[in-house]
């Protein structure tokens, strides 16, 4: 007789176990929720609450802490994505700050007429900052001025090489005074074109030695010329076709010369006249002996 009221007994100790053993469920899921939200591991927190409502699901705490896992991890996303976009920002605000002063420097290089070699370091240097992708293709653009004026002073560099190579050659050719002056002109130019250039300048001074050489000689060529030109008046006969070929010889390297070309014209002229005024003399003897 006593039986049915056992069974209801036993059913209500076991419906008071089982709700027990939930709460306790709950409650240890809930506080390991909570430890995980606390230290912001929002990501772990939701795949723990998930997995504990699979086993008791739609149970309000664990439900009400997901929602609140969900909001916080979507906010740290939220507030990551914000942080970068500002690291972002800032980082291109500081490269693009760097860039500027480079292009500073380089623009001043260029502005002083710094060494090319210099220039082209400088040129490096701002083509490495700007090549990032934090740099939008305007701003890289700005910079191309810049780089075609390294680009144009390194030919201008390559063609005043070679001009100086021409000039220390043709040092050595027919080189009149005009020409030397304004050759050394010319160097006087490069040299302000190229301040610090030591190079340049060395070739400058190189092709200047070579003139002055020159216009040694030159000067040496037209004195021995005026005394030959001199001497053909007095000396005997007999030596003036010898100070002919001697003024011949000398003038070999001047060839092209006006004041040279004018000396050797007087020295022949005046050694025609003698010849011519012999043989007129030993014609108007052999008339008379006639």
């Amino acid at each position: 007789p006593n039986e049915p009221t056992l069974q209801r007994l036993k059913s209500i100790a076991e419906k008071q176990r089982d709700t027990a053993e939930r709460r306790r469920f709950v409650q240890d899921q809930s506080l390991a929720a909570k430890e995980l939200l606390d230290r912001s591991e929002f990501t772990s927190a939701i795949q723990l609450l998930e997995t504990a409502l699979q086993k008791l699901p739609a149970e309000p705490n664990l439900e009400a802490l997901l929602a609140l896992a969900k909001i916080e991890s979507q906010r740290q996303s939220e507030d990551r994505e914000s942080q970068a976009a500002q690291e972002a920002s800032e980082r291109a605000l500081f490269q693009n700050q760097a860039a500027q002063r480079q292009a500073a420097a380089l623009r001043k290089g260029l502005d002083e007429r710094e060494e090319v070699d210099h220039l082209e370091n400088l040129a490096s240097q701002l083509r490495q900052m700007v090549s990032g992708v934090e740099f939008e293709e305007t701003i890289r653009r700005s910079f191309d001025p810049l780089f075609e004026q390294v680009r144009a002073r390194q030919l201008a560099k390559e063609q005043v090489a070679a001009e100086l190579q021409d000039l220390r050659k043709s040092a050595g050719d027919s080189f009149d005074p005009g020409s030397r002056a304004r050759a050394k002109t010319r160097l006087q130019e490069v040299k302000a074109e190229f301040p610090h250039e030591r190079n340049v300048h060395y070739a400058c001074e190189e092709v200047a030695r070579a003139l002055d050489a020159r216009g040694e000689e030159h000067e040496r060529v037209i004195a021995e010329l005026s005394r030959i030109a001199e001497s053909v008046k007095h000396v005997p006969l007999s030596e003036s076709n010898d100070l002919l070929k001697s003024a011949a010889r000398l003038s070999a390297d001047f060839s092209m010369e006006p004041q040279v070309g004018a000396l050797i014209q007087q020295i022949e002229y005046e050694v025609n006249r003698r010849l011519a005024q012999r043989q007129a003399l030993i014609e108007e003897m052999e008339q008379l002996e006639n």
